[in-house]
This record gives structure tokens, C-alpha cells and sequence, in this order.
């Protein structure tokens, strides 16, 4: 999985020094962002004993991104995914995560991702919500 996170970051950067960037392949390459954080946590739980507040939290997360990936389609007419610094946060926290439940304990873990990814899920609807036109690169709701 920490290949998998390399070698998307490395694809990111050399497209945009490059300039080899087109819409599509940044809506497929966030697409694969999305399936490779699927399957890292679908195997977190069947392999952890999560506890039901953790199930609540990645759940509100779950829903909350899918509204507003909804909200962004409909108002963008396109998937309307966000590279937030926040975001990409989430995503090393989340590659990192096996190693963070080692070292620091699953509740703690949980805490820590579940914090920044539901801080970020906010941040992305609050984007799509409140943006006047689609921005991929937006860093944050601040700037």
C-alpha cells in the first residue's frame, strides 16, 4: 500500500512538471485515490475489532464525502474532487495507519485519522457548497 502512495504522488508530480495534466486522468487518478483508501480500510476492519463509535465515525465521514461529491456533480456537472492539503493529509494518515495502530493503539489511531479526515470531509463540502466555479487544485477553504 505505501508503493501504491509513492507511486501516486510520483504520477501527480511529474504530470504537472511535465504538463501532461488533462481532466480525465486527474478524475481517474482520484478515483484510484478513492478505491486504494477503500480497500486499506476495508481491510482495517475486517482485520481490526473496531469499537461502535468508531463505526459511527467512519461512517459520518463516508457520508459526509458522498454529499459532497454529489453536491459538487450537480452543481459543476462534473465529480468535483478536491485536492486539499487536508486531504492529502488524510491520505498519508490513512497509508499510515497500520504503522500509527502499532505504535499508538487502535482508539487513539482512530482518533487521530478519524480527526484530520473529518476536518478535511468538512473542509471538501464546504468547498463544494460554497465555491462559485470547480477548482481541483484549491489547497484549502482558507485561501
Amino acid at each position: 500500500m505505501a508503493v501504491a502512495f509513492l507511486t501516486d504522488v510520483l504520477d501527480g508530480y511529474l504530470a504537472r512538471r511535465w504538463h501532461v495534466e488533462s481532466k480525465l486522468v486527474s478524475h481517474i487518478d482520484s478515483l484510484a485515490d478513492l478505491l486504494m483508501m477503500a480497500v486499506l480500510i476495508i481491510v482495517l476492519l475486517i482485520t481490526l475489532e473496531f469499537k461502535d463509535w468508531m463505526i459511527i465515525l467512519l461512517a459520518s465521514i463516508l457520508v459526509i464525502r458522498a454529499s459532497s461529491l454529489i453536491i459538487g456533480a450537480i452543481r459543476f456537472k462534473q465529480l468535483a474532487f478536491v485536492h486539499t492539503l487536508l486531504n492529502k493529509i488524510t491520505t498519508l494518515l490513512i497509508i499510515l495507519s497500520p504503522f500509527l495502530i502499532r505504535l499508538l493503539g487502535l482508539d487513539i489511531s482512530v482518533m487521530i485519522v478519524g480527526g484530520v479526515a473529518m476536518a478535511a470531509t468538512i473542509e471538501y463540502l464546504y468547498i463544494n457548497v460554497t465555491s462559485k466555479e470547480y477548482d481541483p487544485d484549491r489547497k484549502s477553504a482558507l485561501f
